[in-house]
């Protein structure tokens, strides 16, 4: 997924949907991509399968000031919230939450514009969420892997980093 950044919404470039693709051949797709469109940053999923692509991401002198992790798994940072639940526990959101709501708020606003893909509708209307016992929040879909792309990629208006290289 690749979405221009212009002064007032998000746009999706391209979308390009790949299925028994190498690790090897995705990472040169993600070079050659950013050779195309200079990216500033690139939002990779660096927990499970995602680390194989992000670290040789990391090691080259093309992406490895341009790749940020995006592991929906870990605590969130922006909010310290915790929210409490029925039972008077504590639970802490995580990434994920966040990355969907970003979403959310971007196209509830009209700040993104996505392309009629079909593929792309049904894998937001195959999101789900619901809460468990404890009070946390699951947010899952039988086809969610276009969607987790596209929260990822929508995280740029978050993303508060400084885009600053020092040589020594």
């Amino acid at each position: 997924f690749s979405l221009s950044k212009t002064k007032e919404r998000l746009e999706e470039l391209n979308l390009d949907i790949s299925t028994m693709t190498r690790i090897t051949e995705t990472i040169t797709r993600i070079k050659m991509e950013d050779k195309n469109y200079n990216y500033k940053k690139i939002y990779i999923d660096d927990g499970g399968m995602g680390v194989g692509v992000y670290d040789p991401l990391r090691e080259d002198e093309q992406t490895k000031r341009k790749v940020i992790a995006v592991n929906n798994a870990t605590r969130s940072k922006d909010y310290e919230i915790t929210m409490v639940t029925e039972k008077k526990e504590k639970v802490k959101r995580i990434l994920k939450e966040d990355l969907y709501n970003n979403l959310l708020y971007l196209m509830e606003k009209g700040k993104i514009f996505l392309r009629k893909n079909n593929e792309t509708f049904v894998s937001l209307k195959s999101i789900q969420y619901e809460y468990n016992e404890s009070g946390r929040l699951k947010i899952f879909g039988n086809y969610s892997h276009i969607t987790e792309a596209l929260i990822r990629a929508c995280w740029c208006v978050k993303d508060k980093t400084l885009n600053i290289s020092a040589f020594c």
